[in-house]
């Protein structure tokens, strides 16, 4: 096992000890939820639905849990603690393992509009060094004031995911492939707790309708010389991002909200790639490299991002003797609060399993970040 994650977890073995787990869903979410209780003691199972695609490795990742205004909102409590604890993980995975795992430090340069807040100063502390400077950018329609400038992490997901399913494995989280219709499908004689972390499978499973699957499409250029991806500074301004990975570099990702909540199965959109070759050159002379330097690898990528109106749903219930544990709905937030809601995970079942021991169960107000 690796010194790094057990220390994450050690701490919080005796808890655990014992306790079958099922996980349902294996995406980021659901495995570095998985890991995290496995590292509590925990013997967990995770199940991953044949029928649904996974939308964590089309993601071309980047930890920045800001996303203009509505940030602010939720920017406090579970949500701080949660950027704040994944950022710890992430910098001890990138320090232990680094491009091992698709895991690079870069430099991001992210335009604020004009009348949007400043990002806040807990999240600035993290991401060092940080520095907000004036500019004058108009960018497809919209004039950008302020240019954060920090350092962060960037995670080529394709890699990342296949690392993180191999890392679950060899702590000896089981992980099986069978689509469920219901979430009582999971619960046997030894099964009392499951941790829901079905992404889009939540307006289904939970059931949720305020999860609804918002696109996301990626383009990939490859550079002509790898010494390119060095300096270069990843840009995010509006819908759009251009980020350096480790071998290539990603142009996305829009937010287009599909018109059947109800769709899975995302199509390539001609409309959204032409957005994105019209915003190419700019964003490239943005980051201050030269465009000859970039070359189309003929790879795209798209992903329904499960987004949940009010926020993502982190929650525990009990059903009977049963419990229920809801982490969902993070949309594009997903990489960077996972390993920080997977610890809440953690804690929610601990507390509840011994409010049950003292006969307190059902008179503590369940964590969530449910604003609807």
């Amino acid at each position: 096992m690796d010194t790094c994650v057990i220390a994450a977890g050690a701490s919080k073995a005796s808890q655990l000890a014992g306790q079958q787990v099922v996980v349902v869903g294996a995406g980021v979410i659901g495995l570095s939820t998985a890991i995290e209780l496995r590292l509590a003691g925990a013997n967990v199972t995770v199940f991953t639905s044949p029928n649904y695609p996974m939308v964590s490795p089309m993601a071309c990742a980047l930890f920045l849990p800001w996303m203009g205004p509505d940030s602010a909102v939720l920017w406090s409590g579970p949500l701080e603690r949660a950027v704040v604890n994944s950022w710890h993980r992430y910098e001890s995975l990138l320090n232990e393992f680094g491009t091992t795992a698709g895991i690079r430090s870069a430099t991001n340069h992210e335009y604020l509009g004009a009348g949007d807040p400043d990002p806040p100063d807990r999240l600035r502390s993290i991401l060092t060094p940080s520095t907000i400077s004036p500019c004058n950018v108009q960018f497809v329609g919209n004039y950008y004031d302020r240019v954060w400038k920090f350092e962060t992490i960037v995670i080529d997901m394709s890699c990342y995911m296949s690392w993180l399913g191999m890392k679950a494995l060899s702590l000896g989280i089981a992980i099986k492939k069978q689509h469920l219709e219901s979430l009582s499908d999971t619960f046997d004689h030894e099964t009392y707790v499951i941790v829901n972390c079905s992404g889009l499978g939540a307006r289904t499973l939970a059931p949720d309708k305020a999860v609804r699957p918002v696109r996301g499409q990626v383009l990939f250029f490859k550079p002509i010389d790898q010494d390119v991806l060095i300096n270069f500074v990843g840009i995010g301004i509006g819908e759009y991002c251009l980020i350096p990975r480790i071998t290539d570099v990603g142009l996305g990702s829009l937010f287009e909200q599909e018109i059947d909540c109800d769709e899975i199965w995302p199509g390539r959109s001609e409309r959204n790639e032409r957005r994105l070759w019209a915003a190419l050159d700019a964003l490239v002379e943005l980051s201050g490299v030269d465009r000859s330097a970039l070359e189309f690898s003929g790879r795209t990528s798209v992903g329904l991002r499960p987004i949940r109106e009010g926020g993502y749903r982190l929650e525990a219930l009990w059903h009977g003797d049963r419990l229920v544990v809801h982490n969902y709905g993070h949309g594009g937030l997903g990489v960077t609060v996972a390993w920080g809601c997977a610890n809440q995970v953690v804690d929610l079942i601990r507390r509840e399993l011994a409010g049950t021991a003292a006969g307190n169960r059902g008179h503590r107000r369940p964590e969530s970040l449910d604003r609807g």
